[in-house]
């Protein structure tokens, strides 16, 4: 969300017709007041409420890196062959947190 943004803003040439993307910085977005109001907001959820709602660029964020610790802890012998299953909460706190950082990248409307 970062490094790889910021390597696709280096073509010039890309960005003349359309809006470039804006790389997240993920000291930011854990450290600035609002964001740690919001990720104190988003611990405080429940898996419900966590999914029915759209999380912010902070609670994404938290989301994802909650996600991915679990995935290390829960089922390390899957990491590389993981199957996306919609039935699978851990799968989809995955893709949709993942999901919603790009948008904030890409200036996608929520």
């Amino acid at each position: 969300f970062k490094r790889t943004i910021e390597e696709s803003l280096a073509v010039k040439d890309r960005w003349q017709s359309r809006k470039p993307p804006v790389p997240l910085d993920w000291h930011t977005t854990f450290e600035a007041p609002q964001s740690v109001r919001e990720i104190a907001e988003y611990k405080a959820m429940s898996a419900v409420d966590r999914s029915q709602r759209v999380l912010t660029v902070a609670q994404s964020a938290q989301c994802l890196l909650d996600t991915v610790r679990r995935i290390f802890d829960e089922r390390k012998d899957d990491i590389g062959e993981m199957a996306f299953d919609k039935d699978d909460e851990l799968a989809m706190d995955f893709v949709a947190s993942a999901a919603n950082l790009r948008m904030a990248v890409f200036g996608i409307e929520r």
